[in-house]
């Protein structure tokens, strides 16, 4: 359902009726993509006139604090006593006057009307084992939820296909955004050096395989052959070892596992000779968006929601084509293709920001509040 007042309209709606939109943290306990997320989005919230109508249930005190939002502590989540989480969400949300929950892991109140923040349908497409008690919980929450909120029009597409009954409730897309920015020489410099990395690289994320689709990019770059003795593979959100038979593939190549902070992950976009990201399946793909922020080139597939992120500014090959791989790697260090990936990239990451997404997601979040409290299903 579309969305047409202004984002102030609706927030004082909300706060004119006492009314507030409960958060559950539960999620940021792990250090992910997901927690990003969300902490982006309660970051540009807490400066906004949102702020004074939301309160976040901080599990066991680990989510970030800003003093604007108010907090309420509860201890983390426990898959195996799901009724007793349900009923002490449910307390929270009656004694805190919640008109409407969200949680950033599939958590659930028993009563209080829900919107779901649909990140991926990864387990679902890709035939995870849906009996998982997380998997579980993801279906109940979708089947629970009065509204969902999807992060590309792609994952939207699955949700309503898997779970048809979705179709008939209120729907809508925001895209995430992000703050990387190119490094500069100095911290460059820094990063090159406090993890030894010497030589020209390429940058993988999540080189274990599975959807990541790792493998790909192995092969492709056995292809150089003695050109790999002057480069380097830098292989991120990464513990070593590496799988032998991926590791078979890097040749006399400089192999860096790393597991970085958000700092130090903009400086090995900005130092990349490119990034090759030959995912099978996103629910949006931000680490192609975070390497055009970063000036890094980009090569990765037309799967699922990649297209909407990375539109005419990355370099696209078909995800079970070695050749076309590895010609991407060759072409992508022509100082030309470079420059013009590097240009395409940087204006295409301006077309996504946190503010905006913070912004649709906020102003989405206080009308189904108001709107599900006045006309309850």
């Amino acid at each position: 359902m579309p969305v047409t007042t202004t984002p102030r309209w609706s927030y004082s709606r909300l706060r004119q009726g006492g009314k507030r939109i409960a958060i559950d943290g539960t999620f940021f306990r792990y250090a992910s993509g997901v927690a990003r997320v969300w902490k982006s989005l309660l970051a540009q919230w807490s400066k906004s006139s949102l702020a004074p109508s939301l309160v976040v249930i901080d599990r066991a005190r680990t989510a970030p604090r800003w003093p604007s939002i108010h907090y309420v502590d509860a201890p983390l989540y426990d898959y195996h006593h799901v009724e007793e989480d349900r009923a002490l969400m449910q307390s929270i949300c009656d004694r805190e006057r919640v008109a409407l929950f969200i949680s950033t892991y599939y958590t659930l109140p028993l009563t209080t009307p829900s919107a779901l923040l649909v990140l991926d349908m990864i387990p679902e497409v890709l035939g995870f084992d849906l009996t998982n008690p997380q998997w579980v919980g993801k279906r109940h929450a979708i089947e629970y939820a009065q509204a969902f909120l999807s992060i590309s029009h792609s994952t939207e597409r699955d949700l309503v296909r898997i779970y048809p009954a979705t179709s008939a409730k209120s729907k809508a897309v925001a895209h995430c955004g992000s703050d990387f920015r190119p490094a500069g020489a100095t911290q460059l410099h820094a990063f090159k050096t406090r993890f030894g990395i010497q030589r020209p690289y390429f940058m993988i994320s999540g080189a274990h395989g599975g959807q990541k689709n790792g493998e790909l990019f192995f092969k492709a770059f056995a292809r150089l052959g003695d050109a790999r003795s002057e480069l380097a593979v830098v292989c991120t959100n990464a513990a070593p070892p590496l799988d032998e038979a991926l590791a078979a593939h890097i040749g006399d190549a400089q192999l860096h596992m790393l597991v970085l902070t958000d700092e130090e992950l903009q400086c090995a976009y900005s130092g990349a000779i490119a990034l090759s990201y030959p995912s099978r399946y996103e629910g949006f793909g931000l680490p192609v968006l975070e390497g055009m922020a970063c000036a890094c080139p980009v090569i990765t597939t037309r799967s699922s929601s990649i297209p909407e992120v990375g539109g005419d500014a990355v370099l696209y090959v078909d995800p079970d084509s070695v050749d076309d791989m590895h010609q991407a790697l060759l072409d992508v260090q022509l100082p030309a293709i470079r420059a013009d990936l590097v240009a395409r990239g940087l204006r295409q990451a301006d077309l996504f920001s946190w503010s905006r997404m913070s912004r649709e997601v906020g102003q989405h979040l206080a009308h189904w509040a108001v709107e599900l409290n006045q006309n309850p299903s």
